[in-house]
């Protein structure tokens, strides 16, 4: 699922020290994008006080970007959250796969480079009108594995928060604002991208995939783990219903609200610990994540032999985005059937044609021709 928000002017504390869910960890961070690379930021996030800097219009060693119209406050920048399916977040941090967080990294540069290449850019004069342009991005990638706690305990929630710096790199060489062009399910293919990716990592892995209304879940994984580890979702959809709406029916602004009202601070505490509870829950309910693990494992190395299987077993030990894969541009989409789209995942071909598949090339350059007007459309965070 993909969500957004604004940045906050002090984004890079915020996604790591302020908001470390486990006390003696540092959430994993690393630069991405085009701009940032032009800037030689590359790797890890070490200081968070450059990157606060540039949400705030400061470019290493550049002056500051031009401030806001008078009487406009400056937008930092905007934080964009990818997240897998719940089944995905219960095997990988409760049954202890590390190999699904690094797919999860994977899929997220992919649709990270497609949303540069397709969505971002600034404003640029061509052929006399002001038209949106590609342009170079500096992003830093947060990657968080709980969610808000509910009576005082979090739940399995991996999800990284891409957050991208309000300055683009033009191809005049010129740094501007960011603009983004959001027409035509924008959204939603980038979301695409995300999850196809996700998918084709998750089969190599030996996982059988059951699509569901809008993605699809690993097979294995009960109905009820999900609910039970889905619990901050419940506390919003309670607080819509004191208003009688649902998800569905409610705007985006009392989402929002309920949202808000109901959030609260990062539990503080060990990753060991919370680990132990985690699978405790789930034994509880006579579900063993564990042993999904080891079927998926035992899967892929009977049906796989011959293709690249994720293997990293403690995805800490390499920082965020070490792996650039490249990706090329996912097929067209029918985005008016959300059933038939699911059902896509669950198979190694969408639509008859090959999946989009990971190589070791760069992401080539990107083109600027002008873009179609930039179309608002409805966002929501709840990370």
């Amino acid at each position: 699922m993909l969500t957004h928000s604004p940045a906050a002017a002090d984004g890079g504390h915020y996604y790591t020290e302020g908001k470390s869910r486990h006390e003696e960890e540092r959430t994993p961070a690393a630069w991405f994008g085009t701009g940032a690379e032009t800037l030689g930021l590359q790797g890890e996030i070490t200081d968070t006080r450059e990157f606060d800097a540039m949400l705030n219009g400061k470019l290493p060693g550049r002056t500051q970007l031009p401030n806001p119209t008078a009487g406009r406050e400056r937008r930092h920048g905007d934080d964009w959250t990818f997240s897998p399916p719940k089944s995905v977040s219960i095997t990988a941090l409760v049954g202890g796969d590390g190999r699904l967080v690094e797919a999860h990294d994977r899929a997220v540069q992919a649709a990270a480079r497609h949303m540069e290449k397709e969505m971002f850019g600034a404003r640029a004069v061509v052929d006399g009108d002001q038209q949106h342009v590609t342009g170079g991005a500096v992003v830093g990638l947060f990657r968080h594995e709980t969610s808000r706690p509910v009576n005082g305990t979090s739940d399995p929630q991996l999800h990284t928060h891409t957050v991208w710096v309000n300055a683009s790199l033009r191809q005049d060489g010129e740094w501007r604002a960011a603009d983004w062009a959001l027409n035509d399910g924008a959204k939603l293919r980038a979301d695409h991208v995300y999850l196809n990716a996700l998918s084709t990592d998750l089969r190599r892995c030996g996982y059988e995939l059951s699509p569901t209304k809008h993605a699809y879940e690993i097979k294995g994984v009960p109905q009820q783990a999900i609910g039970a580890f889905s619990r901050r979702a419940g506390q919003v959809e309670n607080e819509l219903g004191k208003a009688g709406k649902v998800r569905e029916t409610a705007s985006h602004e009392m989402r929002q609200t309920a949202n808000l009202r109901t959030r609260k601070g990062k539990e503080q505490t060990t990753h060991a610990t919370q680990v132990r509870h985690w699978q405790e829950r789930a034994h509880e309910m006579g579900f063993d994540p564990e042993r999904v693990v080891a079927t998926a494992r035992s899967h892929a190395s009977t049906s796989t032999r011959g293709h690249e299987v994720a293997t990293l077993e403690n995805p800490r030990e390499s920082p965020l985005g070490a792996a650039r894969h490249h990706s090329r541009k996912p097929d067209a989409l029918e985005l008016t059937d959300t059933r038939q789209w699911a059902q896509s995942f669950a198979s190694p071909r969408v639509g008859g044609e090959r999946r989009p598949q990971m190589s070791t090339e760069k992401a080539p350059k990107a083109k600027t021709p002008p873009s179609e007007a930039n179309i608002k459309v409805d966002i929501e965070h709840e990370r």
